[in-house]
């Protein structure tokens, strides 16, 4: 996906998530949030539209990835940056070789622990378990070492 795609669906689930902050507050949107959702949703219930929501939306491209999707993919990355910043050896390593141990170490515990603690309600105690045990649990995927990387070395560290 490119970076303009994947920026206009961020902007795109910003709106929505500001959508539901402001039906949970019972208070208005602002102008620029109602002129976007009116539009869009207008073009999805016009008559003879054969558009899904996710697309009338902007938030799903042919063959694009579906909204869940991209939710779930934004959430296991900030999981696996966090994860990499915060782990005693894995933050003094380059992205590429905290990849390679971060997927060894998941590999490890989704074929010995997991299946031991899969049907716990709550994750581990100790991290980076309590990681993989949430990604797990939730149905996200691990990537593999190269993706993995893409995602470690997208890390805003502070200057």
């Amino acid at each position: 996906m490119s970076a303009t795609v994947r920026t206009q669906r961020q902007v795109v689930l910003l709106r929505l998530r500001r959508l539901v902050d402001h039906l949970q507050a019972d208070t208005p949107l602002d102008r620029a949030d109602r002129d976007f959702l009116s539009k869009r949703l207008e073009g999805f219930l016009s008559p003879g539209s054969r558009t899904s929501l996710d697309r009338a939306l902007g938030l799903r491209s042919r063959g694009g990835a579906s909204v869940r999707t991209t939710i779930l993919n934004e959430e296991r990355d900030a999981l696996l940056r966090h994860l990499a910043r915060e782990h005693e050896v894995w933050c003094r390593f380059p992205a590429s070789l905290a990849a390679k141990e971060m997927r060894r170490a998941f590999d490890k515990y989704e074929r010995g622990r997991w299946l031991r603690e899969k049907s716990a309600n709550i994750a581990p105690a100790v991290e980076p378990n309590a990681t993989f045990w949430r990604l797990l649990k939730t149905g996200m995927r691990m990537p593999q070492d190269r993706r993995l990387s893409q995602i470690l070395d997208e890390i805003q560290y502070p200057v």
